[in-house]
């Protein structure tokens, strides 16, 4: 008896993470966490859990989702839950948002995000190593997961970088496990995956070494790109230092450092490789992907920062973006949820409206006269029509 209602209070909790998961990610939440636990029941032949178990989880995980599906479908009927299916079964069967790519995109994603973990993480898969039965089963929970996620978003035709994230934990936690055991037993990573460590390394190392001084000298960059768009995003003025090669450079040094000491003391060059590589990704976070941000979007964000406080409508024409409700600081009721894009365009309007495209698609608007071109910059137009 104790031993269910331990099983009941459990499986109750996880309902509830699960029905918060739905909360934040949607349905998909759910598919992953009965997939893997189906998964893991089969490789184990057996039942995991009693059928009221069953019922607990799946009656606390509705439950806790109910909290604001629930009240939608109260309120507003069933719109939002059919549009919600829609969408994602749109995800899943075809590429949306721009956003397509090969099978085997996440596992490069993860193999190249997440290094150096996912090259130590490689033979982590594959070897038990001697460890006690709870953590075998941990391993196991988390192998399964890991497999799981990479297959879903693998068959998934959207591909998006964070798609896969759910993976970051059982690949960290490999590469863990392995590095954990290979020092426990004195041993050392296999030649070909040294191999793999040093090459990932140095690549990355080289790459951003080099990007400040392809920027420096854009006419080495500009011949081959065949994207007006991507030309014009490459007109904002965006200041690369030399000195931001020496984070590249930085990083070199790094490995060769941990070549030195990987003879000589294992535990060392790995600790030394860690905190070279929480070093480096901080340096780059902080000094690249803000300078990246300024040729991607800088224009359009700072146009939308000047309608903060202003009584007006902000709209985009043919891309999909979040960031024109965000930087225009409005409340969402005041600002296109109110209206349809359409209605924005062509009915009637009781403010001025500002719309913002790709310069791609900029003749297209240039042709409605209800509409007057006031900027064009790195890419993006801006129109406004007003009442």
């Amino acid at each position: 008896n104790e031993k269910k209602e331990n099983e009941f209070r459990f499986m109750a909790l996880s309902g509830v993470f699960c029905g918060l998961a739905i909360l934040t990610k949607g349905p998909v939440a759910l598919l992953l966490v009965l997939f893997t636990a189906i998964v893991f029941s089969i490789s184990k032949r057996k039942k995991l859990f009693h059928a009221k178990s069953k019922g607990v989880f799946l009656l606390t995980t509705f439950g806790v989702a109910s909290i604001w599906f629930g009240w939608e479908t109260l309120k507003h009927g069933t719109w939002f839950l059919q549009e919600f299916y829609q969408y994602h079964l749109k995800l899943f069967s075809k590429e949306d948002a721009g956003h397509g790519g090969p099978f085997y995109f996440h596992a490069v994603v993860l193999l190249l995000g997440c290094f150096p973990a996912s090259v130590f993480a490689i033979t982590g898969f594959f070897r038990k190593h001697d460890a006690d039965e709870t953590q075998l089963e941990i391993r196991r929970w988390l192998l399964i997961l890991f497999c799981v996620v990479l297959a879903l978003f693998s068959i998934v035709q959207t591909k998006i970088i964070h798609y896969s994230s759910l993976c970051y934990l059982p690949l960290t936690f490999m590469g863990a496990w392995e590095v954990f055991h290979l020092q426990k037993n004195n041993q050392s990573f296999h030649k070909i995956q040294l191999a793999f460590l040093l090459f990932i390394g140095v690549f990355f190392g080289i790459a951003i070494a080099a990007v400040p001084i392809l920027f420096q000298h854009l006419e080495l960059i500009i011949p081959y790109l065949k994207d007006p768009f991507a030309d014009a995003n490459l007109e904002a003025e965006v200041h690369w230092g030399k000195s931001l090669s020496l984070i590249g450079i930085f990083f070199l040094t790094a490995l060769l450092l941990f070549w030195f000491y990987y003879k000589r003391s294992f535990s060392k060059s790995i600790a030394f490789l860690l905190v070279a590589s929480v070093i480096f990704l901080q340096a780059v976070l902080f000094s690249f992907v803000p300078r990246i941000e300024r040729y991607t979007q800088g224009a359009a964000i700072d146009f939308y920062k000047s309608l903060q406080g202003k009584d007006v409508y902000v709209e985009v024409l043919h891309f999909k973006s979040y960031a024109h409700l965000f930087y225009t600081n409005k409340k969402p009721l005041s600002s296109t949820n109110s209206l349809s894009k359409e209605q924005l365009l062509h009915g009637e309007i009781d403010k001025p409206v500002y719309f913002v495209c790709k310069i791609t698609k900029a003749n297209i608007y240039r042709k409605l006269p209800q509409l007057e071109e006031i900027e064009s910059k790195n890419g993006f137009v801006i129109f406004v029509r007003n009442p």
